[in-house]
């Protein structure tokens, strides 16, 4: 079966760093794509490409003719998708005993779906702001708390095989760069040493501050 654009990317990445990688053959049942070893740690890993959709595709195009477009949706929506479709089959695989990877890619080289923020409030739950309405009419609303709150696919009960969510892109250079994502939650972490050089960067949540969204930071 011909590889999908994501699945040649991703192969490439892995030639490119040294990482041995072996496809997962597909049986009755449904599995991770691939099996890497990077110094002999296994690492199951589900690919997925994020496409975009049509009412994307037309935006896009109007933008390229310099006319104005609107889009909308919930952020981290195809994110939350492909953690949905990628977690039962790295939990079959892995059973939590050695960690399971979601590697993203998405087409354009601008990214939509997969930067940053995006991938955080899929693997975290939307940016959410508490306000405190008081008793007195004439006093004005205050802010309580700003949190991580619905849509969050990542807790300490769920998707725990989850050990990242890695996004590959390559620059207009024709460079290939991952950023990978961490899952406070994994039941088996992924150690950030195993894929390590100037082109890949690991993040994690910082420590949460009162008053403030959860953040990444590197590390």
């Amino acid at each position: 079966m011909p590889l999908t654009d994501s699945e040649a990317l991703f192969e490439e990445f892995c030639a490119i760093n040294g990482i041995r990688f072996e496809r997962i053959p597909s049986g009755s049942s449904r599995t991770p794509d691939y099996l890497i070893q990077p110094n002999g740690v296994r690492i199951a890993c589900e690919v997925k490409q994020i496409e975009l959709n049509r009412e994307e595709k037309e935006a896009l195009e109007a933008a390229l003719r310099g006319e104005a477009t609107i889009t909308g949706g919930t952020p981290g929506a195809r994110v939350r998708s492909a953690i949905n479709d990628a977690v039962p089959q790295l939990r079959k695989w892995t059973g939590g005993e050695f960690p399971g990877l979601l590697v993203l890619s998405e087409e354009h080289v601008i990214p939509r779906h997969t930067d940053d923020y995006n991938v955080r409030v899929a693997m975290y739950g939307l940016d959410t702001i508490v306000l405190g309405v008081p008793r007195d009419p004439r006093v004005a609303p205050f802010l309580r708390e700003r949190k991580s709150g619905p849509k969050r696919k990542v807790t300490e009960e769920h998707n725990t095989s989850l050990s990242a969510v890695a996004v590959l892109r390559k620059h207009r250079d024709g460079s290939l760069h991952c950023r990978v994502f961490h899952n406070a939650h994994a039941k088996s972490p992924l150690d950030r040493t195993l894929l390590a050089n100037d082109r890949i960067r690991h993040f994690r949540l910082r420590e949460k501050e009162p008053g403030q969204f959860d953040e990444w930071i590197e590390f």
